[in-house]
């Protein structure tokens, strides 16, 4: 996964709106993944969904 340049970003945006643009292509790819297909569809394990979890808390952890 490519990252944009340190030169081309306004450091002066919010931390959200770099996170945002920065993560962009790899959200887009993250929502089209057969992972979240199952997620929205209700037919990911309860395990899968456990560990899917964990995974969110240990970003949220780092980014609050």
């Amino acid at each position: 996964m490519a990252s944009a340049p340190t030169q081309s970003l306004d450091f002066s945006l919010p931390i959200s709106s770099l996170l945002a643009a920065g993560t962009a292509a790899a959200h887009e790819k993250a929502e089209k993944s057969e992972g979240a297909a199952y997620l929205i569809r209700g037919e990911l394990a309860k395990e899968e969904y456990v560990r899917f979890l964990m995974m969110l808390w240990q970003v949220y952890e780092q980014v609050t």
